[in-house]
């Protein structure tokens, strides 16, 4: 009985540890997708900005070849 009760207090810990654990990687998640969020915005205000102050050449290259067309996809998974 008192061994019992020993097991079911250690299982209690346990669970206890192993959802701390869940809770704390759902925080970083969290943490993880606000960031790539503000990553996206800063980015999409960038994209705006460039775009009012390039001529369309210049944007394309901007957006194409320096990679942030290939970023900005990649914010959007």
């Amino acid at each position: 009985m008192k061994e019992d009760a020993l097991q079911s207090e250690g299982l209690g810990r346990e669970d206890s540890k192993e959802g701390n654990l869940r809770r704390e990687d759902t925080q970083i998640e969290s943490l993880q997708i606000e960031e790539l969020q503000r990553e996206l915005s800063v980015l999409m205000q960038e994209m705006l900005l460039k775009h009012q102050e390039s001529d369309a050449e210049i944007f394309r290259i901007w957006w194409e070849e320096e990679g942030r067309e290939e970023r900005y996809f990649s914010l959007q998974r």
